[in-house]
């Protein structure tokens, strides 16, 4: 669940749009962020060739933008081509509590499709328009303690308060996709890289190929993320606060900095996973679809596993069986 979100956050797509002529076409409203190949019908399962697409790419994207965006369509050596400027508010969640709110959030994609191939690049640069929800107490105290009368820990605290508040901070995304449909056969591509700040800064990407036998397709995919953001010592406060501050505000400060430090390290996302999928076509409106999920988590990699605080690293299966249908 998510108890911060309004309501409003259900609503997918809510928008207008107006076409001056075949080739442009202007929306405002609440639309799909199209930075990513799964833009057009994100969270439409039997749109999905798959039960769901690799969580290490999509679990932590934008998924709408409440805004607008012009878009003009041409065609050029034989190939459709599409550009899209877009702007406004976007949002994400950092864990199942938090809501981001990205604002301003301005954006470009450009996308080439001929003979069955689609290539689409995108850049977005944003600002972060509030702290994390459930990181709010360890800020506050970290500020505390970056007033202590101690230098090496006031600054180290200030650094760790830096690391871990993310308000105001810039943040830009660069992706890059690639999709094929040949034939029997199937092919898809992403990666995408975040930067501009510590606890949120990461590439991540997958490949996956697929080939249709009649009414079944099957799929093979391996995918993985990395956070940039290096592994954080938790820094010994206590023994520098106790001959200045005392054995109580010592140990308080310790407390706190164990804290900040395995807050951090849990916020990296670390992990791969390979998954074999098979999709059957009942017909135009159903589809039975199977899929077997590993992933490997590494130490101080578990952001993408709800937030828990485990060090170690750690394997996960999932079997999965969906009837998707439209009506």
């Amino acid at each position: 669940s998510r108890p911060t979100a309004p309501s409003s956050d259900a609503v997918e797509w809510a928008f207008a749009a107006w076409r001056p002529d075949a080739d442009w076409t202007v929306r405002a409203g609440r639309v799909n962020s199209d930075i990513f190949l799964l833009s057009d019908y994100r969270n439409v399962g039997v749109a999905y060739p798959v039960v769901r697409p690799p969580v290490d790419f999509y679990a932590l994207l934008p998924t709408s933008l409440d805004g607008a965006d012009i878009a003009r369509n041409w065609n050029l050596g034989g190939a459709q081509w599409r550009a899209k400027l877009f702007a406004g508010r976007a949002i994400t969640f950092a864990d199942a509590a938090s809501r981001v709110e990205l604002e301003p959030a301005i954006g470009i994609t450009l996308s080439r499709e001929a003979d069955g191939l689609l290539i689409r690049a995108s850049a977005v640069r944003t600002r972060v328009g509030n702290e994390i929800a459930t990181a709010q107490p360890l800020l506050d105290a970290l500020a505390q303690i970056s007033a202590l009368p101690v230098p090496e820990v006031a600054a180290q605290a200030a650094d760790l308060r830096r690391r871990t508040g993310v308000l105001g901070v810039d943040l830009t995304y660069l992706s890059l996709g690639s999709r094929y449909e040949g034939g029997p056969w199937l092919a898809s591509a992403e990666y995408v890289r975040v930067s501009g700040h510590p606890s949120v800064t990461y590439a991540a990407g997958y490949a996956s190929l697929g080939r249709r036998f009649g009414p079944l397709t099957t799929f093979a995919t391996v995918s993985r993320v990395q956070s940039t953001n290096p592994v954080l010592a938790t820094p010994a406060w206590g023994m520098a606060i106790a001959p200045v501050m005392g054995p109580a505000v010592a140990q308080q400060a310790q407390f706190v900095a164990d804290a900040a430090t395995a807050s951090l390290n849990s916020s990296r996302r670390a992990q791969r996973n390979w998954s074999v999928r098979a999709r059957y076509d009942i017909d135009s409106r159903w589809a039975l679809k199977l899929q077997w999920d590993q992933s490997h988590v590494n130490a101080n990699g578990v952001a993408l596993c709800g937030g828990a605080r485990g060090l170690e690293p750690a394997d996960a299966r999932v079997a999965t069986f969906v009837v998707d249908f439209v009506f």
